[in-house]
């Protein structure tokens, strides 16, 4: 045996000054794995006589022994994947020992697998206005996230990719075509932000999917003013690496496409590219020198650094790929883009899990008064003037949930009616937004800023270096609400008219906010921003429960106040199956002599995504084949099998999808995208390679654009 690979996405890490490689010890907890065992000479892959295995321990305990999968024709690689997550204890974290053994020789390897935290993204489906014309998805939205799933280092139940309910932005106030449409439904998007149970914001961002591009000439593949929110083009063939481009920019990664913002501390741009430099507030052209980063050379012309070396590793799917292009590129096919190697330990290190407080500490949290605390919604634009006429929310927070920020060109000072600053908050804005291409912007929105709000405050103060360049009043009084309507107890399986009475001692106009809860604990925004007292919803597509709450937040500019009803009941919802391979679960021919994946997920309303523990594949006959969203099969003859996937939520509601499979006794086509792996230890630069292909293929299709020769590491 010659090398070891624990591949989760990646073989190895690159050191961005030496461009040296080294094993990707940066591995998650919980993520789908393969160890790759590369041999020095041609074996024939035995998956049924146990001359080939890979034992597996954690923390010294056995977990498994697995067999390699099957392989058409000799080769110098064995692959072992398990057969479901369950059958590895879905790789829970700990010190992991593996022991390969091939014939009568035995190799052993160690590996860490570390706990990441959990990200959660809003996807929220858009009926979006073109100059007049609506234009609705056609639902390739939903699984945008499973790409960025795949290649960021979260577990498989990390990252959590809820489905929203769909936005009406159809009014020719949001055309999309233009400037002014665009910022609104960038705002309505941040709108649909909630919180969680400590308080804080729920979503690290909210994904807003439209049909086509936007701006003027409809060139535009998506847009953001800032966090929370950003607009992605669902037509985009490559939408799925969009996502997860949009979503790295989150965690400090910059862009790696022509004109784009420039980031060469944490992700190289490929050599000779120019564009923005990230860190700096100059739109000066810088030019990316760093040599260890090449563009990508395949054929779809896509920009982006190339990752070759490093072992591109699909899981269950293409496995090794020849050569992809990071993601933070552009212009490509989806089929081209990868993770990289400095952009895996930039999120591994942006996922560490937040610590956990000490029983004294939490004692201590406990006793200590909770803290009022504004959202602030603002714009500033480049002339210093600020507009904060949009209603800001207040509520009380746990102090340990709090972040005081000391730092900032900005700052927002909470002052007293005698003209004491009680408080201050610090922040920074760019003029600079992250679009595809990136522009500078004349105002800007303040980005998730959190204020404290302490008793006698009479106005706050935008300030700028110190300098006063805009406020906002403060009345002294919080609205008081009523909830007439739903009714405790009450059947909600269609639509609802939800009523509320308001008043406010300062005569101040007020602003209603209606959120939906089918727990007590998850919410859904409803509506914004409104100016009535009540709302006419539809409940057919939420999520349902016997504990089902609304919630509305009157605020009349700052001081805001939340009441919520009492228990009402809404239908509960079954789960929706979506099939991976095959494709939407067609029916589908596979070679006996091929590893077979079946791949689905589930999506439910009231659970999210479901866990593996409730899906269960069940072969014709009824026979168990395992638990997971995904499953190998193995052993297979030549034959017709129908094979049925049944998911379960929480409420004892199931789903099922049968797909039908035809297995045959042909060997598999060529893997033409697999590096070809011949046994030359040194190679002269001028080496001459003859390959033979297993199929019949047009000679003017081998080309030097798609045959790729790489070293092995």
């Amino acid at each position: 045996m010659r090398t070891w690979e624990v591949n989760q996405a990646l073989s190895y890490s690159k050191n961005i000054t030496t461009g040296d490689l080294t094993s990707n010890e940066n591995l998650v907890a919980g993520k789908d794995t393969a160890i790759l065992v590369r041999l020095n000479k041609r074996v024939t892959v035995d998956t049924e006589n146990g001359t080939q295995t890979l034992a597996i321990m954690r923390d010294g305990n056995p977990v498994t022994t697995l067999r390699p999968s099957p392989h058409a024709g000799p080769t110098t690689t064995l692959i072992f994947t398990p057969n479901s997550r369950e059958a590895v204890g879905n790789w829970a974290a700990g010190s992991y020992e593996f022991v390969a053994k091939v014939g009568d020789g035995e190799s052993t390897r160690s590996a860490t697998f570390t706990e990441r935290k959990k990200l959660n993204i809003l996807a929220v489906p858009v009926k979006a206005n073109y100059s007049g014309e609506v234009r609705e998805l056609d639902g390739k939205w939903k699984t945008a996230g499973s790409y960025t799933a795949q290649v960021y280092p979260l577990a498989a139940d990390g990252f959590n990719w809820v489905l929203g309910q769909e936005l009406d932005a159809s009014d020719s106030s949001y055309d999309l075509m233009t400037d002014d449409g665009c910022k609104k439904l960038w705002e309505a998007l941040v709108n649909q932000q909630v919180k969680d149970e400590n308080g804080c914001n729920k979503y690290e961002l909210i994904i807003g999917f439209v049909r086509d591009r936007q701006g003027a000439d409809g060139s535009l593949q998506g847009f953001t003013y800032g966090k929370p929110a950003n607009i992605v083009t669902e037509s985009d063939e490559d939408m799925m690496a969009t996502v997860a481009h949009e979503i790295a920019h989150c965690y400090g990664v910059g862009d790696e496409y022509s004109g784009g913002s420039i980031r060469m501390a944490i992700n190289p741009a490929p050599e000779g590219m120019k564009g923005t430099d990230w860190d700096s507030e100059s739109e000066e052209e810088i030019t990316a020198d760093n040599p260890h980063f090449k563009p990508f050379g395949g054929p779809s012309g896509g920009e982006g650094s190339s990752i070759k070396a490093e072992i591109p590793f699909e899981f269950g799917k293409r496995g090794e790929m020849a050569e992809c292009a990071s993601f933070m590129g552009s212009g490509g096919q989806q089929a081209d883009y990868w993770v990289s190697a400095p952009i895996w330990e930039q999120l591994f290190k942006s996922f560490v899990p937040e610590a956990t407080e000490s029983v004294d500490n939490q004692r201590a949290f406990v006793r200590a008064a909770t803290m009022r605390v504004v959202d602030v919604y603002a714009w500033i634009n480049n002339n210093d003037t600020v507009d904060a006429t949009e209603p800001w929310i207040s509520y009380n927070i746990d102090p340990k949930y709090f972040t005081p920020k000391t730092g900032g060109g900005y700052s927002l000072r909470a002052v007293d009616a005698g003209g004491i600053t009680l408080a201050e908050q610090f922040f920074d804005v760019k003029f600079r937004t992250m679009t595809n291409p990136p522009k500078v912007l004349d105002e800007v929105p303040v980005e998730e800023l959190v204020a404290p709000f302490p008793a006698g405050t009479a106005k706050f103060v935008f300030c700028k270096a110190g300098r006063p360049i805009g406020e906002k009043p403060v009345s002294a009084n919080a609205p008081i609400v009523t909830i007439t309507n739903p009714q405790a107890g009450q059947d909600v399986s269609d639509s609802l008219r939800i009523e509320w009475t308001a008043t406010d001692e300062d005569g101040d106009k007020l602003y209603y906010d209606v959120l939906y809860s089918h727990n007590g604990r998850d919410w859904i925004t409803l509506a914004y921003g409104l100016e009535t007292t009540s709302h006419q919803d539809t409940f057919t597509d939420l999520p349902g429960g016997n504990q089902a709450l609304i919630k509305v937040i009157a605020s009349d500019g700052v001081n805001a106040t939340e009441v919520v009803s009492a228990p009402f009941n809404v239908a509960l919802k079954s789960p929706e199956i979506y099939f991976y391979e095959p494709e939407d679960g067609k029916p589908a021919i596979y070679s006996m002599y091929e590893e077979i994946l079946l791949e689905a997920e589930a999506y439910d309303l009231q659970d999210d995504w479901l866990p593996d523990n409730r899906l269960e594949w069940k072969d014709g006959t009824g026979k168990k084949l395992g638990n997971g969203a995904y499953i190998f099969l193995e052993d297979m003859t030549p034959g017709e099998y129908q094979i049925t996937l049944t998911a379960t939520n929480s409420a004892g509601l199931s789903s099922s999808q049968t797909v039908k499979l035809t297995i045959t006794d042909k060997e598999p086509p060529g893997d033409y995208f697999r590096p070809f792996q011949e046994e030359v230890p040194e190679v002269a630069a001028d080496k001459a390679w003859r390959i033979t292909f297993s199929q019949p293929v047009d000679r003017a299709t081998v080309t030097p654009e798609n045959v790729f020769v790489t070293p092995f590491y």
